[in-house]
């Protein structure tokens, strides 16, 4: 019951009683209810007695108010259910009509009041009971209110039985059971005749049951794992107005907007805990739990994949040379695939890209031979391994790194579309909704340059712990510690693409002396650029894009000196993970011989962020990747913890090694 308007009488005050409201009128400056119990209340003006509910009144199925604001009559009526009509107030209407009876509708006037009345009839239903819930031990009412000419009488029946001493207009249930649970019908009747009222429902309410949940409960796992917990629950007649919710919490404290059966997130050293998943409804609530503990104990058994192709020696070769003297990873498990790649005899090359002579290239494929080629075998793989969770995955050499729809043909070499495609580690690390893999490539350009980089791995990486397969230059006391930030380009965009890196390596402890920056917009003139370093541990430049030109690399433009053989780099060019592309600055020029002025590849990096086309500006977060970086992180975590989203990227380098 909801009243609003003037209230001067407080006729808009409505009282507490007034619940149940199956029927309301108004008088002058007086409010009536009817409930469904088939009693009246009255509030407001009561200076003529009109809200003095006569006692013991019941069984009302119809009220009516009326009076004069200007004169002393003011009253209220009330029809009962055997045809018989009360009024109290003051006012003509006071003194009904002698033998007033049979009625079935009153109504209220100034001066006067109005009856309909009827002859014989059988009962009328004004109020048809409705299907009811509870919890165990609770009580239950269903209302019926009927009224007739020749009075009603009432019948409750229970799955089609009469319920015994049940005569009323209202039948309560106390203290119910399951047994209770079923269909409620009313029969009223008068001597002229009856009719059987709509039947209504009790259901027994019980709290949420959880029906499954996602094994395994206590999850062991390290940094970059991906996990998915879900778990269902149930309860009786949920869907008949007791429907469920659920929500996440973490550690005992909600997650904000978790609150579906499924839960997804990847591990990391901040997020282990308890993870809970409470279902509830009205009556209570039920909850299942996950313990997670997030370790740096990589188990290259179960946590590290390599893929080769079989169809090349030099692919077979690099695995080979891989696993025989890089250190700590004899037991890693290995995946052959079966590209072919694609025969090309004769092409002289362009302006833009090298030429090529008698030999198949694997460097591009499409996206049907990727599917068939490359993923399919690896579904496979993980299928019949399902105790192995790799979360690193190494791509040796000349295995296709990315996708392009001309890669279909010789003629169309270097395949080299405008528009370009998703990268095959984009893909790869996108495919399986459980399982989200560190993919990165040991694909240098040749035998020579791949054998070179395991070489310097087992040089000068240190396991971090016993028999960890995670190096470190640091670890064994190597020295570089300096961070060279070039943001000197030609295309005007903000410097924050490349400063914010030295927010993450402040953060990470990086002292402010260590940390080189310059920035300047060309505009058409160059500029000085960082191109000398000592102890070098990052590097980022705009590239081709500032008048560094596409060979900074190898042309003696940028060189290094000192520990400058354990760092990481990351350029701003769109091209730099395209293989035979000549215009811009690759990765095949970063980890050649004598790049960055160094001899028999003394100042390679050991890491590179590199995309196999046009990727947007701040494809990765360089705030992100060399904080990461210089905080310990291992390579992996460091580069696809900084993609930002680009579906071109390609990590050069292994996985687990740091600084």
């Amino acid at each position: 019951m909801v009243a609003w308007g003037g209230n001067t009488d407080g006729q808009c005050t409505v009282p507490a009683g007034a619940t149940n409201v199956w029927d309301v009128a108004a008088g002058p400056f007086h409010s009536m209810a009817l409930t469904r119990e088939g009693t009246v209340v009255c509030w407001g003006e009561n200076s003529n007695g009109e809200c003095s509910v006569p006692a013991g009144l019941s069984n009302v199925v119809a009220i009516a108010a009326g009076g004069d604001p200007s004169y002393a009559s003011r009253y209220s009526l009330a029809l009962t259910s055997d045809g018989q009509v009360v009024a109290w107030g003051s006012g003509e209407v006071l003194n009904p009509v002698a033998g007033l009876s049979n009625v079935i509708a009153v109504g209220g006037g100034a001066h006067h009041a109005l009856a309909v009345r009827t002859g014989p009839r059988t009962p009328v239903i004004v109020y048809q009971p409705w299907n009811q819930y509870q919890v165990a031990g609770g009580a239950v009412t269903f209302y019926s209110r009927a009224q007739g000419v020749y009075g009603v009488n009432y019948q409750w029946q229970f799955n089609g039985m009469d319920v015994s001493g049940a005569t009323n207009a209202t039948l309560t249930l106390t203290n119910v059971q399951s047994s209770h649970e079923g269909t409620y019908r009313v029969v009223v009747s008068n001597e002229v005749g009856t009719l059987a009222s709509s039947s209504a429902n009790f259901y027994l309410v019980t709290p949420p049951v959880f029906t499954s949940q996602s094994q395994p409960t206590n999850v062991i796992c390290i940094e970059g794992n991906y996990l998915s917990f879900t778990a269902v629950a149930s309860a009786p007649h949920q869907a008949n107005g007791f429907p469920l919710s659920y929500q996440w919490r973490w550690n005992g404290t909600s997650i904000s907007g978790a609150t579906t059966t499924n839960y997804q997130f990847t591990a990391n050293e901040t997020n282990g805990g308890t993870y809970t998943l409470v279902a509830s409804n009205a009556v209570g609530t039920a909850s299942v739990f996950w313990s997670v503990t997030v370790t740096n104990a990589i188990n290259v058994t179960n946590d590290l994949l390599l893929i080769y192709n079989t169809n090349s020696a030099d692919s077979i070769f690099v695995k080979d040379y891989y696993l025989a003297h890089r250190p700590n990873v004899s037991g890693a498990n290995v995946l052959g695939i079966g590209c072919p790649g694609i025969y090309i005899g004769t092409n002289g090359g362009g302006s833009w890209y090298y030429g090529i002579t008698n030999l198949t290239v694997f460097e591009s494929i499409t996206a049907s031979d990727f599917t068939n080629q490359v993923l399919v075998p690896v579904q496979i793989w993980l299928t019949n391994n399902p105790a192995k969770h790799p979360q690193y995955v190494i791509m040796m050499l000349d295995v296709p790194s990315r996708i392009d729809e001309l890669a279909n043909a010789a003629t169309n070499y270097p395949f080299y579309s405008d528009g370009g495609d998703r990268s095959v580690s984009y893909l790869m690390a996108n495919a399986l909704p459980t399982w989200k893999p560190f993919i990165t490539h040991i694909n240098m350009n040749g035998t020579n340059d791949c054998v070179a980089y395991i070489n310097k791995l087992a040089t000068l990486g240190v396991s971090v712990s016993s028999n960890n397969p995670v190096l470190s230059a640091s670890v064994g006391g190597y020295g570089n510690a300096n961070y060279i930030f070039d943001n000197v380009n030609n295309l005007g965009y903000a410097e924050s693409i490349v400063s914010n890196a030295i927010t993450g390596l402040v953060a990470a402890g990086v002292q402010t002396n260590s940390i080189f920056y310059l920035y300047g917009l060309e505009n058409g003139f160059g500029l000085p650029h960082l191109t000398n370093a000592v102890n070098l541990a990052g590097y980022i430049s705009w590239g081709v894009h500032s008048s560094l030109g596409a060979n900074y690399a190898v042309d003696g433009s940028v060189k290094w000196v000192g520990s400058s053989s354990w760092w990481i780099i990351r350029t701003e060019e769109s091209y730099n993970g395209h293989r035979y592309q000549s215009d811009f600055g690759t990765f095949s020029k970063w980890f050649s011989s004598g790049s960055f002025g160094g001899t028999n590849y003394s100042h390679t990096p050991v890491g590179a962020v590199s995309y196999t086309d046009e990727p947007g500006a701040s494809g990765a977060d360089n705030m992100i990747y060399f904080g990461q970086w210089a905080a310990g992180k291992n390579f992996g975590i460091c580069a696809w913890n900084s993609t930002t989203g680009t579906f071109r990227i390609q990590v050069v380098g292994d996985p687990l090694i740091a600084k």
